[in-house]
């Protein structure tokens, strides 16, 4: 709501005014300011200079603001209209700006004197007693640690202007519980009553009480320099924002630079292409009823060149809880571009259709057998390296290796594959059956000691059968092995062209 403009108190460049705050119902005196200027050039520099003088104040709900040419608060700072009080619809506080003339005719003892005669002093020093202190010490990363005194009324921490520009917020507020503050806080009974992001309050206490605030630092200024993030002041019937006490913060250290492993969103989790969870749709969001699962679908802008005649590209982004990919997008998030993973032999189409080849047509596949699976028509060349599909809207995609310059086909992860192939190998051969040399059990014995050949015999035919039950227990074991031995290549969209034959070229990186 709009208070009374700084013009209202312009005298000359010489003025000095009365800033008072007092309470909408008792009209108690909260606090004030005796703004006396500095030789300013002109009315606006008069008016800055005011405005600055009670911005410094940092009252709560008073804010120093421009006019916009709706009457309403400019917020962006870059109006030109004039400067003007402001608080919230409810706040209700009385704010009045008073002309006390000449500027130097005003020195304390006469301010004190004035206000002696028209209202209550305001309490000030008194106040002190009251307020926070804020530990110096090395504390927890990204953490303050606050002693809150005996409190009779309300202490509340604003968060500074300048730290809320930069970012930070509130994330948590609450007492100390360590060991090292058992005993400081026995007895205690001051209280957290309220934690938004820019702001705690304390209710009235006895005793002094640590307290641990949380910061919430964007990653940007972690590592910087310590700042003021806020600051604690003092509330009640009678006082506004008194006893202030400066919160000093340090920022946690920076982080690790953070590489992706992967610019196109390869799903080294091997999820199996979550893509086939998504029962929703392509283009819904939200959690599906039959799935428990949360899927988003983001639009970000349909290309289509050539006057209309070019080939329609999507460009949307999708996400999947059960997509295990380290990309440059973020844990579950993918472009929806078909794609063909090597290793699995699983092509995941445009629209989210998954094929799986088996091996049989994967080596037909090889052979340059166009195979018509999804009715969609297949085909790819003698290495597996690139595929052509044809769609049934007559649209073309031919997937390749990404090729733009600075790719690798270098795998990443591939120290986990090698390991996971030689665990798989070691168990295979420890498990192998060792043929029986030596006899076990008295049946055994008496066999060989009577006729030697005919345990021997006996022994060969029963290290067949168990060689033979064994190689048919490891058949699974083979074909992981085999898996994890063929060559990975993640295959994209390197041309699409439209049914009125015009194309569409795309560079991937890797």
């Amino acid at each position: 709501m709009a208070g009374p403009a700084l013009s209202s108190a312009w005298r000359s460049v010489n003025s000095a005014v009365l800033v008072t705050v007092r309470h909408p119902y008792s009209r108690q005196l909260l606090g004030h300011e005796v703004f006396v200027p500095q030789a300013p050039a002109d009315q606006n520099a008069w008016e800055q200079a005011l405005a600055e003088a009670i911005a410094l104040k940092g009252w709560p709900q008073v804010v120093v603001g421009r006019e916009a040419s709706d009457a309403t608060l400019e917020r962006a700072g870059t109006g030109e209209g004039g400067l003007r009080l402001w608080q919230p619809r409810f706040a209700g506080l009385l704010v009045e700006l008073e002309a006390l003339g000449e500027g130097g005719e005003w020195k304390p003892q006469r301010l004190g004197d004035y206000l002696e005669n028209t209202d209550e002093m305001p309490v000030g020093a008194s106040h002190d007693s009251f307020q926070a202190k804020v530990s110096q010490k090395a504390y927890h990363e990204g953490s303050a640690l606050i002693y809150i005194n005996y409190n009779p009324g309300e202490l509340v921490f604003r968060l500074d202007p300048d730290a809320k520009n930069k970012g930070y917020r509130v994330a948590d507020c609450f007492r100390e519980t360590s060991d090292t503050y058992i005993s400081v806080n026995a007895g205690s009974d001051v209280e957290v009553t309220s934690v938004s992001a820019d702001a705690v309050t304390w209710a009235k206490g006895r005793k002094s009480t640590a307290f641990r605030l949380m910061m919430d630092v964007p990653d940007t200024n972690r590592g910087s320099a310590a700042l003021t993030i806020g600051h604690i002041g003092y509330l009640d019937d009678s006082a506004l924002w008194q006893g202030v006490v400066e919160v000093k913060f340090t920022p946690p250290k920076a982080l690790p630079a953070y590489k992706p492993s992967s610019a196109l969103c390869e799903d080294y989790g091997n999820t199996m292409a979550s893509e086939v969870f998504d029962a929703s749709g392509q283009s819904e969001t939200g959690v599906d009823p039959r799935t428990g699962l949360f899927h988003a679908h983001y639009p970000i802008a349909t290309l289509q060149g050539l006057a209309g005649r070019g080939p329609v590209c999507e460009l949307t982004l999708h996400y999947s809880a059960l997509r295990g990919n380290e990309a440059g997008l973020g844990d579950g998030w993918a472009w929806r571009f078909a794609s063909l993973d090597t290793r699995d032999r699983r092509l995941v189409m445009e629209n989210g259709a998954t094929v799986v080849f088996t091996d049989d047509e994967w080596e037909e596949l090889g052979k340059g057998t166009r195979l018509s699976k999804h009715g969609c028509f297949i085909r790819s060349d003698k290495d597996w390296s690139q595929f052509t599909l044809d769609l049934p809207s007559g649209r073309q995609e031919i997937l390749g290796k990404p090729s733009a310059a600075g790719s690798d086909e270098q795998e990443h992860n591939d120290a986990f594959r090698q390991e996971i192939i030689r665990l798989l190998e070691a168990i295979k051969k420890n498990s192998t059956p060792q043929f029986p040399t030596k006899p076990e059990g008295v049946t055994q014995w008496a066999l060989a000691i009577i006729c030697p050949s005919g345990y021997s015999g006996a022994a060969a035919l029963d290290y067949a059968a168990a060689l033979k039950a064994w190689g048919e227990k490891t058949k699974e074991l083979d074909e992981r092995i085999a898996y994890y031995k063929r060559p990975f290549a993640q295959l994209l969209p390197h041309t699409i062209t439209s049914p009125y034959g015009e194309t569409l070229t795309l560079s991937w990186q890797r």
